[in-house]
């Protein structure tokens, strides 16, 4: 019987646990304390239906029986379970405004008596607070509306329930809106963002007027276009803008990487120039059997004029016609470049009126020299080009390209008897097999240079000094004109040249004109000390330099030569340091004059006491109009 009770007084105090549980007013203030670990019961369990108000239970004391027992009801599994922490306990005896009293047991109760074991379930782990679920609230019913026209109570609408939930975790009742907070730009924010466009865009327009932007092109051997110069007439005239246009343009970053890049993906895609033939019209004039007779004044040629000679080879006209076919080695034709192997050439076509001209200017610098100082003897030295000497006679018997022998030997023959004409050409042809021209550059090698030394000592009258007598040293990776011209052929680049540089065996000094300053230089220097691979054959003699003076400091006679040249009486004037006291070299391509003698190749002999005035020029020169008529200008 007293089980019975006490189980029934069990069942009681747990049926106003949930009721107690279940009401809105006093759902939200219970709080349970655990003090060791139990099997878990949620205490925030939902149940179907809400309750009603809880009603006045039978008065019991906390000392009730069987309140301090540790067994609740698992509603689950409709049985009993033993829990090991104090049950909270409702004290319906004292009841305030209708609500029941909770009260704790601050102790565990006694021990259950030793009996049969009982089933029990083992408590899952404990989470942390942030992962535990947190109860919904119960929803209250809203207060019946009433029906302003009808005087009646509106239908009571019943909320219903939704998993939806507000990304933080917590669900929301259906029809409420759940929304994030929305962060708007302030004026502040927004005025940084604009000044931050602003800055990038300017540093744009900055990184792309000074930064990476070249000035010269090594590739093509010329200054790019500059940035033009502002002024309000070229701004509404629009060449201002057109100035901008060719300088963005001419002046891309990465310019000569980019053409070497395009240049090897058509030699990897099989894009190859033809080889041509020159047709009548572009091979150029056919060359007389005999000499100048007059002298007619120096004209304009008919054909497309040749730029300056520099470092680079002179524009021909463009080849058109058959293919040349050699069944020993890839040959190839671009603009007045033709390549055969690993090694290039140039171009060559005769212009008669052109020639003629250049046999003038020698012609009057001869009679100059003869007035003004008599004791100076005027020597005519004609370098032909590698077409016509390593060119193997085969393929040369196929290229559209004027006989340079034949062209030489017109020119020679038509100066007057006040010149002395020294013939190099069978003396080159005879070496053909040696290194005399560079593969990857127009001009001749030093050991070609030297041949072309030792012909005109003997001209002189003067004994050559022999070629192991010198001090040899060799640089590697010389990548000229050629090689730089064709757009960084692939097949030049397989075969670098070398340079070969034969050191005078005396002490010399040199000095040249720079910036209208005459400062020391070395008269060769290390080429490796250029940092292209295309500048290196700029180590002789100060490259271009205007004016320049070799002093021989074992000699002190007095002798002196005067050397008028272009780039290739660069290498040769090493060699004449040793036969004479003082050796003067004048680029008429730059050469501004003396300021005693002016602008006058015979003055100036005449001022330095020179017992010779060498004229050094390449074939190829002998058909630019250009360069005739600045040689011209001197040749008085």
């Amino acid at each position: 019987m007293n089980d019975n009770n006490e189980n029934r007084l069990q069942y009681d105090l747990e049926e106003d646990y949930r009721r107690a549980m279940a009401s809105p007013q006093k759902g939200s203030q219970m709080r349970f304390e655990r003090t060791a670990p139990r099997r878990f019961v949620d205490p925030y369990e939902q149940h179907e239906a809400a309750p009603a108000k809880p009603e006045p239970a039978p008065a019991q004391s906390e000392s009730t029986p069987g309140a301090g027992k540790k067994k609740l009801f698992d509603r689950k599994n409709r049985r009993r379970a033993d829990a090991t922490e104090a049950v909270p306990v409702v004290d319906v005896s004292a009841v305030e405004g209708g609500k029941p009293r909770t009260v704790r047991h601050e102790s565990a109760p006694p021990a259950r008596p030793a009996g049969p074991k009982r089933r029990t379930e083992t408590a899952p782990e404990r989470r942390p607070a942030a992962q535990r679920p947190v109860p919904e609230k119960p929803i209250r019913p809203a207060a019946p509306e009433t029906d302003a026209a009808a005087g009646a109570p509106a239908k009571e609408k019943t909320p219903a329930r939704s998993s939806r939930t507000d990304g933080s975790g917590r669900r929301s009742a259906e029809g409420t809106s759940v929304q994030k907070p929305v962060r708007l730009f302030g004026a502040a924010k927004r005025a940084a963002c604009v000044v931050f466009v602003i800055v990038m865009l300017f540093g744009f327009i900055f990184a792309g007027r000074f930064w990476a932007r070249p000035k010269t092109s090594v590739v093509e051997n010329r200054d790019l276009a500059k940035f033009p110069s502002f002024s309000f007439s070229s701004l509404f005239n629009g060449s201002f803008f057109d100035g901008v246009s060719e300088w963005f343009s001419d002046t891309f970053p990465s310019r000569d990487a980019l053409i070497s890049l395009n240049s090897k993906l058509k030699s990897f895609l099989g894009l190859k120039a033809n080889i041509f033939k020159l047709e009548e019209g572009n091979r150029g004039d056919d060359i007389p059997d005999a000499p100048m007779t007059t002298q007619p004044p120096a004209e304009e040629s008919t054909d497309a004029p040749v730029p300056a000679e520099t470092t680079a080879p002179p524009e021909t006209t463009s080849p058109a016609m058959t293919t040349v076919k050699s069944d020993n080695m890839d040959t190839q034709a671009l603009s007045s470049i033709f390549i055969a192997g690993n090694a290039g050439y140039e171009y060559y076509n005769f212009v008669q009126g052109t020639a003629d001209a250049y046999i003038s200017a020698v012609n009057s610098l001869g009679s100059a020299l003869s007035a003004k100082s008599p004791g100076t003897k005027l020597y005519s030295v004609v370098i032909p080009t590698s077409m016509d000497i390593t060119l193997d006679p085969e393929i040369r018997a196929q290229v559209g390209s004027s006989d340079q022998r034949k062209a030489i030997s017109y020119i020679e023959n038509s100066l007057s008897d006040n010149v002395t004409k020294v013939d190099i050409f069978d003396v080159l042809k005879s070496h053909s097999g040696e290194y005399v021209y560079y593969r990857t550059d127009h001009h001749w090698s030093s050991l070609g240079a030297y041949y072309g030394y030792a012909e005109l000592m003997k001209a002189m009258g003067k004994t050559p000094r022999a070629i192991g007598d010198y001090t040899e040293k060799v640089y590697e990776g010389f990548l000229g004109s050629f090689y730089r011209d064709s757009g960084q052929s692939p097949a030049l680049a397989k075969a670098p040249d070398s340079i070969v540089v034969y050191e005078p065996p005396v002490e010399t000094s040199f000095y040249m004109e720079y910036n209208g300053e005459m400062i020391y230089w070395p008269l060769i220097a290390n080429p490796d000390t250029y940092h292209d691979a295309t500048l290196k054959y700029s180590c002789f003699a100060g490259a271009d330099c205007p004016y320049g003076e070799i002093t021989n400091k074992e000699k002190s006679d007095g002798s002196a030569c005067v050397l008028v040249k272009e780039s290739f009486g660069n290498v040769f004037a090493p060699f004449l340091a040793e036969h004479f006291n003082h050796v003067y070299l004048i680029d008429y391509r730059y050469w501004s004059g003396s300021a005693i003698s002016g602008s006058s190749i015979a003055g100036f002999a005449a001022e330095k006491g020179a017992e010779a005035v060498v004229l050094l020029n390449n074939v190829s020169m002998t058909r630019n109009a250009s360069l005739v008529d600045k040689l011209a200008a001197v040749a008085r």
